[in-house]
């Protein structure tokens, strides 16, 4: 088990590296082809289009292909059209191949998660194999603005890409040579049940509270830290940073912070559960009143001129955010 997950954190790293390259050059782009806030927040939000609209799609083919060829089609898709996205000549094809990207990485995600659910089953050990999983999330992110504002600094926005999309291909041959999971999984529904099933399944979701509320939750979540994401270089120049250093500080300041923050929310959560009546409503809990916490910090972090205060509050605000990554998910 230590070898898979091992080879799909460094999955997961390479997948939110080139996530967050965007955000690293956007200044450089917008410089490069006269483009405005408004138009170049475009080219970040295309990714989303295609992970979000594709998600759906990947969870129903989730248990009708075999988990890890799929999972290297994602790593296989989303590597390609990073590289491609060095090639885009403007706005439209830089979009596309953004959507590209959003639709690999939504099949690598969707299926990554299932598969290490379904090597482990139980709650508790799943929450301490997504705190190593979602580890990747601070590295990747952190890495994409290194080597994205790295590379802008002194070469050219399109060489980030061609960087950060080779490694993908590389590790696509370690994922297909996984072992299945075969644990908890479902059989795949024959297809005289197609349609009865996904509606069966879709009600009592749909009518669970607690899950409902996660996914709020989360899209809410996700909604700030993207925009923070896609807006964090810009912001550090109004403050005074150069562009290769804003990406350094916020990005240095992204891994040791998330980096704990996600493996310690993910310990503390499993200890303050454990005699907990209801172990999933107690790492619901532990989400909330993390988030809850956090909300303010940065808020406060995003209106002060200081720069080394606003590093410092950035700091504590995202060990807060990803202290409940691991229990969310699981």
């Amino acid at each position: 088990m230590r070898h898979v997950l091992a080879v799909l954190t460094v999955a997961n790293i390479l997948n939110y590296l080139d996530r967050k390259l965007v955000e690293a050059v956007r200044p450089s782009i917008a410089a490069a082809w006269s483009l405005n806030e408004f138009q170049s927040g475009l080219l970040v939000a295309a990714f989303v289009v295609g992970y979000a609209v594709f998600s759906p799609v990947v969870g129903w083919c989730g248990g009708r292909f075999s988990q890890r060829r799929t999972m290297a089609l994602g790593i296989g898709v989303w590597s390609l059209g990073t590289i491609a996205t060095g090639l885009a000549g403007g706005m439209a094809s830089f979009a596309f191949w953004r959507i590209v990207v959003g639709v690999g990485e939504a099949i690598f995600a969707t299926i990554s998660v299932s598969y290490l659910r379904d090597s482990l089953g139980d709650a508790q050990a799943v929450n301490r194999a997504f705190s190593i999983f979602y580890g990747a999330i601070p590295v990747g992110s952190a890495l994409g603005y290194v080597v994205g504002g790295f590379v802008a600094a002194h070469s050219n926005w399109q060489n980030a890409f061609f960087l950060g999309g080779i490694p993908g291909l590389l590790i696509c041959g370690l994922v297909l040579a996984l072992p299945p999971a075969t644990y908890g999984r479902p059989a795949a529904p024959s297809a005289s049940d197609d349609g009865g099933v996904f509606e069966e399944r879709l009600r009592p979701l749909l009518t669970n509270p607690g899950y409902v509320g996660a996914v709020v939750g989360y899209v809410a979540n996700t909604f700030a830290l993207q925009g923070i994401a896609a807006n964090i270089v810009s912001h550090g120049l109004h403050l005074g940073f150069a562009q290769e250093s804003i990406a350094a500080a916020f990005g240095g300041t992204l891994v040791v912070s998330g980096f704990v923050g996600t493996l310690g929310g993910g310990a503390l959560c499993s200890r303050v559960t454990r005699a907990a009546s209801s172990v999933e409503g107690g790492m619901l809990a532990f989400c909330g009143v993390t988030a809850l916490l956090a909300a303010p910090i940065l808020a406060v972090a995003l209106s002060v001129s200081d720069r080394t205060v606003f590093i410092a509050l950035c700091f504590v605000a995202e060990l807060l955010i990803f202290a409940g990554t691991a229990p969310i998910n699981s």
